[in-house]
């Protein structure tokens, strides 16, 4: 029983971290691309809102995954089964 405690953890501790970085992962994409040097991207930084349209592109994604994430029951996962326990 001890071991299957141990490694229902382990597996709780690698869901948490597998969404961590799944939600890093598209704002480091766009990160990477909007900080390059070869890319023409003087338009973008000729707009004034040009860098608010890009944090809110970001905020917009961590917002959809965070929802689906939700939606698939893969966060709060632990209250959800101690609401069901009582």
């Amino acid at each position: 029983m001890y071991i299957g405690n141990i490694s229902l953890q382990l597996s709780d501790t690698m869901r948490i971290l597998t969404i961590v970085s799944v939600i890093l992962l598209p704002l480091t994409l766009i990160t990477g691309i909007y900080g390059m040097n070869g890319l023409d991207l003087t338009k973008l930084n000729e707009m004034p809102q040009g860098f608010i349209i890009v944090i809110l592109t970001m905020v917009l994604i961590i917002i959809l995954l965070l929802f689906f994430f939700k939606r698939k029951q893969w966060l709060f996962i632990k209250e959800e089964k101690e609401e069901q326990l009582k």
